[in-house]
């Protein structure tokens, strides 16, 4: 017989990553400034983490429209 915890996902099981999955389990979605300053994390740092929990599909990221971007054909 295998104990449980072999079977755990070492991705999301990493402090950093398993502090983001924490926080995010309280609620349906979190922006980034709230996020790094609840978990104590760089921007960078937070980047990198949320990119990797992103690609394999425990996060999705909307990234906000950034006043420089334009819908084409508008003024």
């Amino acid at each position: 017989m295998t104990h449980p915890r072999k079977s755990l996902d070492t991705l999301i099981h990493a402090p950093v990553r398993f502090s983001i999955a924490a926080v995010l389990a309280a609620v349906d979605e979190a922006d980034f400034k709230t996020l790094r300053d609840t978990i104590e994390i760089t921007d960078s740092a937070l980047s990198k983490q949320i990119a990797l929990l992103e690609q394999a599909g425990y996060v999705k990221v909307r990234k906000p429209l950034s006043a420089s971007v334009r819908v084409p054909g508008s003024p």
